[in-house]
């Protein structure tokens, strides 16, 4: 079976070199789209003054994702690439220079925390009104002053892809909760992902939790006893979202932790399944650019920068190439209509606005959720 790997895993091969241009196109191609023309990872090309640099995951750097600023200045920004957000922050941290970065959405607090970054003047950014509402007020990125930090890009979703025809009692927006994986009805037949966050955040929503990106360590008990049971109606603890997807397409399983791009390659494959938006709250990502308060360009590229991001037709590219959701609402009407049913976007307010976003967890708060994974998957 075909399958397409998950949003983190995909950025952190391509910076390793450990994907071929034949297996992004068969990443890409997964979920029905054409392939984009992703470049391997490169060595960092140096920057000169004045003139845009940006630091940036690999594959966010193509012309097609910036076709305004280029036709108006004739020449690609200059950039390099990160693995993950803890490099990119250390490693401006440390003086490296750039104009524009792209961190998840859940790290944008850090950076104006450590005073990194700058507010953005939205009044500059064309687009800016037909971004959707629920993407331009995220958690973290604006500060008390109501001053904004972040051009949020792209985003996507951790939730539960099921098979509706082999549960469909859980069929229905109505019906749709996390408590699938917890059910005895399918002992044996779920599946979690090996990932701290994967099991500890859908438990903590379950538990009912004031806020499962910091749990208090009462509610880390509870949670305890939550993944405990759990673990005994889990088939396996999935590494690979492929396997897993396999696993759901033959009816060995019948629900899984998964990202949108699982649920539309399944689906492109006739298999009966639907993506849930569960009532205890959607895990949502999201990627989008802050602005250096040092900078090697000029304040003019780096507007026209964002702004030629955000324009719908870059929205459509995210969307037909890279499976992932565009943040322009105009992008909607202007893609492939038979991709977006295929990745289960025909109403993407509604997803958004029943979303949960990922945020920053605490480190003491992750390291006592780490190590509750790890020791529940070691029978503990």
């Amino acid at each position: 079976m075909t399958g397409i790997m998950p949003v983190d895993e995909f950025k952190d091969a391509l910076s390793k070199k450990a994907l071929t241009r034949r297996d992004v196109a068969r990443t890409l191609g997964a979920v029905g789209v054409a392939s984009a023309t992703m470049p391997l990872i490169q060595q960092p090309v140096m920057g000169e003054d004045g003139w845009l640099y940006l630091f940036t995951w690999n594959g966010y750097e193509l012309p097609e994702l910036h076709p305004a600023f280029t036709e108006k200045y004739g020449r690609e920004p200059d950039s390099s690439f990160y693995a993950d957000n803890d490099e990119a922050l250390e490693k401006i941290r440390a003086g490296f220079e750039a104009d524009v970065v792209c961190p998840s959405g859940s790290t944008v607090i850090r950076w104006i925390h450590a005073g990194l970054v700058e507010p953005i003047d939205t009044s500059r950014l064309s687009h800016w009104p037909d971004i959707f509402d629920q993407l331009r007020n995220i958690r973290g990125t604006i500060d008390d002053e109501g001053n904004q930090y972040y051009a949020p890009w792209s985003w996507g979703n951790s939730s539960i892809v099921f098979r509706s025809d082999l549960a469909p009692e859980y069929s229905g927006k109505e019906n749709h909760t996390w408590k699938i994986l917890w059910d005895p009805k399918y002992a044996n037949r779920v599946a979690m992902r090996d990932n701290w966050a994967g099991t500890t955040i859908p438990a903590g929503l379950i538990a009912g939790v004031e806020d499962p990106f910091a749990m208090t360590d009462e509610e880390i008990v509870e949670v305890r006893k939550l993944l405990q049971e759990q673990r005994e109606l889990n088939r396996f603890y999935w590494a690979s979202e492929v396997d897993a997807q396999a696993a759901l397409a033959t009816g060995e399983i019948v629900a899984m932790y998964a990202w949108n791009s699982a649920y539309a390659t399944l689906k492109a494959e006739g298999v009966e399944v639907e993506y849930m938006v569960p009532k205890e709250g959607l895990l949502t990502w999201v990627d989008g650019h802050v602005l250096l308060k040092s900078y090697v360009g000029t304040e003019e590229q780096r507007y026209d920068y964002l702004d030629a991001t955000l324009a719908p037709e870059v929205g459509v590219f995210m969307i037909e190439e890279y499976a992932y959701g565009a943040t322009n609402a105009k992008s909607y009407d202007m893609a492939s209509q038979a991709i977006i049913e295929n990745l289960g976007l025909e109403d993407p307010e509604a997803i958004l606005s029943g979303s949960l976003w990922f945020q920053t967890v605490p480190p003491d708060i992750q390291r006592k959720l780490v190590n509750l994974h790890d020791e529940v998957l070691a029978g503990m």
